[in-house]
């Protein structure tokens, strides 16, 4: 009879299973496999959102450019070609000042301070007065530039700033009395 418990013994030491660094090693495996998908989605996703932000900022510019030229086309329209108020309405935002221009509902104001944010309205509009808060904000500065001995040029610039400093899209152009 002892040689029978002797025989089930050794037959146990035999039965194979995982050790725990086979588990460990699995695991890793497994984590290396389930965590490097999270990761670029992860980044993925966070690309999309600056693409998306970035977007928004050009067409901020862009639309604060075309409210400036639509106001110098009706001064010089109202007032006659090459006239020297043909940007009198952005008084507040030359030389080295920066200005906010509302192209909803005010126009151009003074910045008076840096947390000038936008916001956005249910109809999907930018404004400073109504709407929820956004993460964006815009400045302008325009420099008048002599041509020929009058100020028939000038220089705009806008920019627009969403979640600090890092994040901002700059746009120059230069527009004309014509």
């Amino acid at each position: 009879m002892g040689s029978v418990i002797m025989i089930k013994l050794n037959q146990k030491k035999n039965i194979k299973g995982f050790t725990l660094l086979e588990a460990l090693v699995a695991i890793s495996i497994l984590m290396v496999a389930v965590v490097a998908p999270i990761t670029i989605a992860q980044k993925g996703l966070s690309s999309a959102s600056y693409s998306k932000n970035q977007m928004i900022a050009s067409y901020l510019a862009q639309d604060a450019i075309e409210y400036i030229k639509n106001k110098r086309d009706i001064n010089i329209i109202n007032n006659g070609i090459l006239q020297s108020n043909w940007l009198n309405d952005f008084e507040d935002c030359f030389d080295l000042n920066y200005c906010a221009i509302d192209t909803v509902t005010t126009g151009p104001s003074v910045i008076t301070n840096e947390d000038n944010v936008l916001n956005k309205d249910t109809y999907g509009f930018y404004s400073y007065d109504t709407g929820d808060s956004t993460n964006f904000t815009r400045k302008i500065n325009i420099k008048l530039q002599e041509i020929d001995g009058s100020n028939d040029q000038a220089l705009i610039t806008v920019i627009v700033s969403w979640g600090g400093t890092d994040n901002q899209v700059i746009v120059k152009t230069l527009i004309y009395n014509i």
